[in-house]
């Protein structure tokens, strides 16, 4: 399971970026990186509804079905966003 948000236990050293008063996010620094350079920071909702999404396209699975099986899921990141 993936959670979007988790509690932040205090003197718990997180990147700060993804804390909201008592709770963190559970996207990785590099997600949060990505939403900078998107200029989307803090946008946390739209990044777990953006990885929702891929992981739920038919072509995703069936493009890495063989690495679904052994490693972490791997989520390809864009470079920018349409209007």
């Amino acid at each position: 399971m993936f959670l979007l948000w988790r509690p932040n236990p205090s003197g718990a050293q997180y990147d700060e970026r993804g804390i909201v008063g008592n709770k963190r996010s559970g996207l990785s620094t590099i997600t949060l990186d990505w939403l900078d350079t998107l200029g989307r920071t803090g946008c946390f909702e739209e990044a777990f509804d953006y990885n929702l999404a891929v992981l739920n396209a038919p072509s995703y699975s069936a493009r890495f079905w063989r690495a679904l099986e052994v490693d972490d899921l791997r989520i390809p990141l864009t470079e920018g966003h349409e209007p």
